[in-house]
């Protein structure tokens, strides 16, 4: 009995004794609720154990700055460009863009009056870019040098900035010549000058005050036939690049007037033993009518003889009618004169003439 009760009492004591023996061999990971072994997250939404930073030899890092062509700005216009993007650092995996530094120095070169050492007024370095609106009011190109600074290591490069001028926008003399009824096609380019050396832009245009019958296409053009006489000045404003002027765009107006009704009855054509036929002729100056003329013009008559009868002959203002063995009655044929005025214009009107042929007495 007793050698029975000494072995349940040692078979324990022999077990722990196992055990430390395994411990001092081995080690046992016991896994902790929200935490991995891998440091990545175990459960959803919980956030990996940082790693420790890397070392970084400050000699194995390389930093540069490449080159670039001319910068261009213009006076009065936005300028900006980030060096960031032409910067390149190797050696460094944990590299981060905020801990350059960058500033701007002056190019080591002599000063000349066909160029500037530094940067025009208004440009300045925030950060990595080199920004800001030049107030230079002349063209001129400066130079300047970048320097870029991270961890210890430096580079600087030199680069070049165009200035161009600010661009002009002015109201030229421009005036429409016209007369009423023609055609007119007036392009509203004409009537202002654009410098602009730096980036193009696009003209654009408001009108106001408009002839009766003239329309603007809404881009360039005033187009139509003025439709009544009278005293026109139409109004524009041109914009340009953030600039704008407002002028007037007077309307030279022909003043000239043509008259002639639309139907005229002549006197009874008489029988004139003439080669055997009937003979009229008439002055059909006073049948037209000019106003407004400063000068003295020139007119022309054309007829149309409806029978091959009928002959019709003029010379200057005289119109001579014969009418070869015709039936005696009455006779219509449309005429037209054109009178050409002293400032060039060209005025037509037509009639219908009629003339009674009467019988051989």
């Amino acid at each position: 009995m007793r050698k029975k009760l000494a072995s349940l009492i040692l078979a324990p004591l022999l077990l722990l004794s196992s055990f430390q023996s395994l411990a001092n061999s081995y080690y046992i990971v016991v896994p902790i609720p929200g935490r991995a072994e891998s440091g990545g997250p175990v459960n959803p939404g919980t956030s990996p154990l940082p790693n420790p930073p890397s070392e970084v030899d400050p000699e194995d890092i390389e930093i540069s700055l490449q080159p670039h062509g001319a910068f261009s700005a213009q006076s009065g216009f936005t300028f900006n460009f980030d060096f960031m993007s032409i910067l390149s650092v190797s050696g460094a995996p944990d590299f981060r863009s905020s801990d350059v530094t960058f500033s701007v120095g002056t190019a080591d070169i002599p000063s000349s009056h066909f160029y500037q050492v530094g940067l025009p007024s208004g440009i300045g370095m925030s950060g990595s870019t080199l920004a800001g609106t030049p107030t230079v009011q002349w063209l001129d190109t400066y130079h300047f040098n970048v320097n870029a600074t991270y961890r210890g290591k430096s580079t600087s490069q030199r680069y070049e900035l165009m200035v161009q001028q600010a661009p002009t926008l002015e109201a030229m003399n421009a005036s429409i010549y016209a007369k009423v009824g023609d055609e007119v096609h007036f392009n509203l380019a004409s009537s202002v000058h654009v410098a602009d050396y730096g980036a193009s832009g696009t003209l654009e245009f408001e009108v106001r005050n408009l002839p009766p019958g003239l329309t603007f296409d809404g881009h360039m053009f005033i187009t139509g036939r003025i439709t009544a006489p009278g005293d026109y000045s139409i109004q524009i404003t041109a914009k340009y690049r953030g600039l704008s002027v407002t002028y007037d765009v007077p309307v030279e107006l022909s003043q000239v007037q043509l008259s002639l009704d639309s139907r005229i009855e002549l006197v009874d054509a008489q029988y004139e033993d003439i080669f055997g036929g009937y003979y009229y002729y008439v002055n059909v100056a006073p049948y037209a009518q000019v106003t407004g003329d400063s000068g003295s013009g020139e007119f022309h008559w054309s007829f149309d003889t409806p029978n091959s009868m009928f002959a019709l002959h003029h010379t200057g203002d005289m119109m001579n009618a014969t009418f070869d063995n015709m039936t005696p009655g009455v006779y219509e044929f449309p005429a037209t004169v054109t009178y050409t005025a002293s400032d060039g214009y060209e005025y037509r009107s037509s009639t219908v003439f009629v003339i009674n042929v009467q019988p051989p007495p």
